[in-house]
């Protein structure tokens, strides 16, 4: 080799593997080169995992953040402490163990700590001045089994997470080899506690349908999960009526929003009683505080009590004139099925009895007749 090609050659290279070459390394600068090297193998498998199998960067990122060795069917398998997207924020509760740079990567892909912070917000603003109130849980359930169809955070978040999983799944044959093992719960064990979305995904896949599996995406998802809320309180409390009905009956588009919220809350027993507050340790004692002969439940405080007596009258009569002389009871009308009831008929039924339920729940000591027949003619 001439001495101008090996100056050529050595200008590629830097000092300290040119002076490596020329037998001039110390062991000092031996140990530098062989940590830079390190560091560069590092930063070109960081950038392999950023690209699928097809050699285009793939849409949603695998953040490679740290590497861990777990024994999978006798041998080891590498898997990714990250998880894929970025559009989630994160605490920094959350994020494993490493370099600054490695942490604000994490911090970007994992599933919110706070969706129950978030919750909570959002319960706070829609029962705002009450005290008493539906489960938030409860208000995520489809409206024909008792619910709002109110999207949650926390079931928004872990679509969006298990889904941009289930890409990956599909393109990385050993994340696919290590989910299958895990499927089974006792080997969850296996899965560092410092990857809380490798596990809430590890966890949730062996609970998904198979053609949602096959077929994914954050939206389906998000409807699956509420799936696996326990029914309301009231509908295990008497599991023989008809909920769905009842649900169908007081969600009617021919109520008005502020009818149907008062029905809702009237069937999920949510309206304000001493018995309620008393239970709730808001009121010292759960006596009715205008008779103070027994304890006012909801039946007792708008037909029972001698303050609403006269009012109960009037509200029977006008019902006995829509439903054509058909007596409808109290339970009846707490849990409206109404069968064998034509529609117009039902609906006017089902207003005239929540807006005298609204009228009478007003805190007056005493109900003017003549002031409930007028807002019954006008409201109804």
């Amino acid at each position: 080799m001439s001495a101008s090609h090996s100056r050529t050659g050595m200008s590629n290279v830097g000092p300290a593997a040119a002076a490596a070459a020329a037998g001039k390394l110390s062991p000092e600068q031996q140990q530098q080169e062989s940590s830079a090297q390190s560091s560069s193998r590092r930063r070109e498998t960081r950038a392999a995992g950023e690209r699928d199998q097809n050699g285009n960067r793939s849409a949603h990122r695998l953040l490679v953040v740290t590497f861990s060795q777990l024994p999978l069917d006798g041998r080891t398998v590498w898997i990714f402490r990250g998880c894929c997207g970025s559009e989630v924020p994160q605490s920094p509760s959350l994020v494993p163990p490493g370099t600054r740079h490695q942490q604000d990567e994490a911090r970007a892909c994992c599933l919110p700590p706070k969706s129950l912070s978030l919750t909570r917000l959002m319960g706070s603003f829609l029962w705002a001045g009450q005290c008493i109130r539906v489960p938030m849980q409860q208000l995520a359930l489809p409206v024909e089994l008792g619910g709002l169809n109110l999207h949650l955070p926390a079931f928004k978040c872990q679509a969006l997470l298990v889904n941009k999983h289930l890409r990956e799944i599909e393109n990385l044959p050993f994340y696919n080899s290590f989910v299958n093992t895990t499927r089974n719960p006792p080997n969850l064990r296996i899965v560092p506690t410092n990857c809380p979305c490798l596990k809430t995904v590890c966890s949730e896949l062996p609970h998904l349908p198979s053609a949602l599996q096959a077929n994914h995406s954050a939206n389906l998802l998000q409807a699956h999960y509420p799936n696996k809320i326990d029914k309301p309180k009231v509908v295990l409390e008497n599991p023989t009526a008809n909920w769905n009905r009842i649900w169908r009956n007081i969600a009617a588009k021919h109520l008005t929003s502020f009818e149907r919220c008062h029905y809702y809350l009237l069937v999920n027993r949510k309206l304000s009683n001493q018995r309620l507050l008393h239970r709730m340790q808001r009121a010292d004692s759960d006596m009715c505080p205008n008779c103070n002969n027994e304890p006012e439940d909801i039946p007792h405080k708008i037909s029972t009590c001698p303050r609403v007596a006269a009012a109960w009258t009037v509200l029977q009569r006008r019902l006995r004139n829509i439903a054509q002389n058909r007596n409808i009871s109290l339970t009846h009308l707490l849990q409206p099925t109404l069968l064998a009831i034509r529609r117009s008929v039902k609906v006017k039924v089902l207003k005239t009895f929540i807006q005298f339920v609204i009228f009478v729940s007003k805190d007056k000591n005493v109900i003017d007749i003549n002031e409930l027949e007028f807002h019954l003619d006008t409201e109804v």
